[in-house]
């Protein structure tokens, strides 16, 4: 795969293991589309890359960077990055649930229920009951990452994303994380503080 998204957190122990390899699939039906995605990490999350495969073939050609939920750098192509100072939206098909306040669960209806084997590990069970928009579902999380996540509307699945094979401490070059050089930057930041 090609270039996908790139994620830096300040968060300084996002996951609970230093490293690992994660790949996906998934799949929506507003609108219809079924893509792959492949996260690497590193430094317990601080480093993160996600490369996206949609089901046209073709890769989503993004970069982005986040620092204290504000995206910074968006890449948009190779030739050139947007400077923004955006905020990051919550968003229950791209969810931690470890790291949501008390408030945000009793908003979302999202409930600890217990622990499931998934992929070979013990990992925490949540079930979802987002009741002002008929939303329920299941999140599957090991060591604060998203394994599993299935949500309906009226008993459809309408978004489903399954990780396939985990990779854990693998060996990851730092060059996979760097920022492209020799690029043009679009400052919008101006627009983003109106």
């Amino acid at each position: 795969m090609d270039e996908g998204l790139h994620y830096f957190s300040d968060l300084a122990t996002k996951y609970k293991i230093k490293c690992a390899v994660i790949h996906y699939y998934s799949s929506s039906s507003l609108p219809p589309i079924k893509k792959e995605a492949i996260l690497f990490f590193d430094e317990f999350g601080k480093k993160e890359l996600i490369k996206i495969k949609s089901n046209t073939g073709n890769f989503i050609q993004e970069q982005i960077i986040i620092k204290s939920g504000h995206i910074q750098y968006m890449m948009l192509d190779t030739t050139q990055v947007i400077k923004t100072n955006r905020k990051t939206k919550f968003s229950l098909d791209n969810i931690d649930v470890s790291l949501l306040n008390e408030a945000t669960r009793i908003k979302y209806g999202i409930q600890l229920v217990g622990e499931t084997d998934y992929l070979g590990q013990k990992c925490s069970r949540y079930v979802v009951d987002y009741k002002s928009q008929i939303l329920t579902g299941e999140i599957v999380e090991w060591n604060n990452i998203l394994l599993k996540i299935i949500l309906k509307k009226d008993g459809n699945i309408i978004e489903e994303t399954k990780a396939y094979k985990l990779e854990v401490k693998p060996q990851l070059s730092s060059s996979i994380f760097a920022v492209p050089e020799r690029i043009e930057i679009l400052d919008m930041t101006e627009l983003d503080n109106n």
